[in-house]
């Protein structure tokens, strides 16, 4: 089973995922010892213990190149235990995996984990020199003692002398509310870095939407920035579905979306755009709030013809683009509302043409993607050389057993 993967590493740098595959703490032992050839691992819904977890991050502390930790919906966790003493059992363990230095993902979600550990790993990133860019705490009963330590961390951000701080921010799923969302709006105006914020199934009213859109528009109207952070960020994916979001909310949203496309840098692309991925499945949204995204769809097209007609034609377009590319800047996009259906193709047809004629003037490819990391499989063999990068062995939901 997996102990049998884990001889077979070798040298290999390998990102490892084992999803659903009956592996318990014996097969995560024969990882740990492996851990020279590992540097991702997804071990989600798989009956490990607390102690397991504890073992398995000490080695992620004391491996520099492991950068990727899954560990979301594990089935052997004796939740009562835990919630005895939460420093020893799950806590303090996965504090000291965010505290080594080199975690750039860390995925707990669907693990009951309550709001006291969620706020002991959130204020470790904030009292330490962390890496992560990606957390996942989706289903795990989190709340206001969280979402401070997470503002402090994202307060830290703007101090530090390195590009540091979470991109992706997965909250899904925890019953917070909008005193959660205010908050969360709170660490949108003072994030520098972050752009993916995943909110869905939880319990924000229009009132929390309202908070979210002032914090987008504030954010991506930072212009006091610290050194190593060229241009302001934004939040171009936000899902709120199936949160009881309404007109009002809609309307907030889409105001945020738009503001924009008043805004002269922006259109040189010496500011973000802002929203480009606003998910609503499954929300209170009527006519009136569909009717304000489907002219904020439009008017993000018409801003993004514009914007990249005025690239093809300006006479500075080498200038501008080696700026961006000085910059590692991703290349914007106009907005795509999904699940609610607005069927507007004029303002789609109108919004794709202008991102296929941007992508192909912008300077890095790989500067689009806002996500942290890949997560395709591939096929390898035992031949790969180790290219720095690593290769990933894809063995999720197939009989291995410990």
């Amino acid at each position: 089973g997996v102990s049998v993967v884990a001889r077979c590493l070798g040298r290999s740098r390998v990102r490892l995922r084992l999803r659903g595959v009956s592996c318990a703490d014996r097969g995560l032992s024969a990882l740990v010892q492996a851990r020279a050839s590992i540097n991702e691992l997804d071990i989600a819904s798989n009956p490990i213990s607390a102690s397991g977890i504890a073992g398995l991050c000490s080695s992620v502390c004391l491996s520099p190149r492991w950068r990727a930790l899954k560990l979301s919906h594990l089935t052997a966790l004796d939740l009562s235990r835990v919630a005895d003493d939460l420093g020893t059992h799950l806590a303090a363990p996965l504090v000291e995996a965010v505290r080594s230095g080199g975690l750039v993902e860390l995925e707990c979600n669907g693990n009951f984990l309550g709001d006291r550990c969620a706020a002991r790993l959130a204020g470790a990133m904030a009292d330490s020199e962390h890496s992560l860019e990606r957390l996942g705490l989706s289903g795990t009963a989190c709340g206001s003692q969280c979402l401070r330590g997470l503002y402090e961390a994202f307060q830290k951000e703007s101090t530090m002398s390195y590009a540091c701080g979470l991109r992706v921010l997965e909250l899904e799923n925890n019953a917070l509310d909008d005193a959660s969302a205010s908050f969360l709006a709170e660490c949108i105006t003072t994030s520098l870095r972050l752009n993916r914020l995943m909110l869905a199934r939880n319990l924000i009213t229009c009132r929390g939407a309202a908070a979210l859109s002032c914090g987008l528009t504030q954010q991506r109207q930072r212009r006091v920035l610290p050194p190593w952070c060229g241009q302001a960020v934004a939040v171009v994916e936000l899902d709120l579905s199936m949160n009881p979001v309404g007109d009002e909310g809609a309307e907030a949203l889409a105001q945020a979306a738009t503001a924009c496309t008043m805004d002269l840098p922006a259109r040189r692309f010496q500011a973000p755009w802002g929203l480009e991925r606003l998910h609503l499945a499954d929300t209170l949204v009527g006519s009136r709030g569909r009717g304000a995204l489907r002219g904020a769809v439009a008017s993000r097209a018409a801003f993004a013809d514009a914007a990249t007609h005025l690239l093809e034609t300006s006479p500075d377009r080498t200038e501008v683009l080696r700026r961006l590319a000085d910059q590692g800047l991703r290349a914007p996009a106009g907005l795509h509302v999904y699940g609610l259906a607005l069927d507007d193709e004029a303002a789609a047809a109108l919004r794709m043409s202008a991102t296929l004629r941007l992508e192909a003037m912008w300077p890095l490819a790989d500067a689009k993607d806002d996500s942290v990391s890949p997560d395709c499989p591939v096929d390898v063999s035992n031949t790969m050389p180790d290219t720095g990068r690593g290769f990933i062995v894809d063995m999720a939901s197939a009989e291995v057993g410990v």
